[in-house]
């Protein structure tokens, strides 16, 4: 307590902040801080500021507490306040590190992303090229079925026959169609594996006839021909009441007559009628449609050609994709 703190108060109010070692010292009328009291050499006053120091810290017993945890709460709160700075500059270290960390892994990120973007139009040019190739071996593949000719619904040979002798039928249907065929045009003739039955009580189909010519321009005279005499099993001896159309058309790879078939189904059969395109044909293994008569043909290589062309139609609205 300061001098004059002391001093300002009276006897009562002194009597509060002295323990008993100090109640004689206060009853004989002097008091260290008292400026009545005598000199004092240096000793004493030593002696009785300790004195002092122990009946604040050591004896509160005439403190109010409430005063004494309120300075204890300030004194501990300021304690707090001190390391503020030391807490402050560490926060400010771990930041300048987390942003030196930020800015390392934002480079790496950026190299990255230059990565990625190089991998992604690798990736193109690389699918891009697979797709090239594939149509190219679709082509080489169709190139060699050039010379193939598929023929539906030719009867099967009599059970008492014990060989069917198809270049003699395909013989027959060419004479038809006014195809002059030599013994060595056809270089191969023979029936494929028998399809899969209908449904229903229909008989089956007889398996399809498929014939390589020497020449592709014979194939291509056949199938004109056939366009135009529409040839049936007549030929072949069949009663007229159940005759059957016979179909001559090229052989087609897998893939070709997959997306043929598409094609047809999505762009002719499916539409509405006044959606549907013209035709759908294919010509030496190519996929040609035509929306009218006098329409440009649209070549389709690939089911994404199909996905453009196909109309889409809500309520009889057409809005083309």
């Amino acid at each position: 307590m300061h001098q004059a703190s002391w001093r300002s108060m009276d006897h009562n109010e002194r009597t509060l902040w002295l323990c008993q070692p100090c109640d004689s010292i206060s009853r004989s009328g002097k008091h260290p801080l008292d400026s009545s009291s005598e000199s004092i050499d240096e000793t004493d006053k030593t002696t009785r500021t300790s004195s002092k120091r122990t009946c604040m810290e050591s004896c509160p017993e005439g403190s109010d507490p409430k005063v004494v945890d309120m300075l204890n709460t300030i004194s501990a709160q300021l304690s707090q306040l001190l390391t503020l700075p030391e807490i402050v500059s560490h926060m400010q270290t771990q930041l300048l590190s987390i942003q030196s960390e930020n800015a390392t892994i934002h480079t790496k990120l950026t190299g990255m992303d230059s990565k990625l973007n190089k991998v992604e139009a690798e990736n193109n040019a690389l699918r891009n090229e697979v797709e090239q190739l594939r149509i190219a071996l679709l082509d080489n593949l169709q190139y060699q079925r050039q010379q193939n000719l598929i023929i539906s619904n030719i009867p099967l040979h009599e059970p008492n026959e014990k060989e069917e002798k198809t270049r003699e039928l395909v013989n027959t249907l060419m004479n038809k169609l006014a195809i002059e065929v030599q013994p060595w045009d056809i270089i191969r003739a023979h029936r494929l594996q028998a399809r899969k039955p209908r449904s229903g009580n229909s008989p089956p189909e007889p398996p399809l006839v498929i014939v390589k010519f020497h020449n592709p321009d014979t194939k291509k005279a056949a199938i004109s021909a056939s366009i135009t005499i529409k040839p049936t099993t007549e030929i072949f001896g069949a009663q007229s009441s159940s005759s059957a159309r016979i179909y001559l058309n090229e052989q087609l790879t897998r893939e070709s007559q997959s997306l043929f078939s598409n094609a047809r189904f999505r762009l002719i059969k499916d539409p509405p009628a006044h959606l549907k395109f013209y035709s759908v044909k294919h010509r030496d293994g190519k996929i040609m449609a035509k929306r009218t008569e006098t329409a440009r043909p649209v070549k389709i290589t690939r089911i994404e050609d199909i996905d453009r062309l196909v109309p889409a139609y809500s309520n009889g609205n057409m809005t083309q994709t």
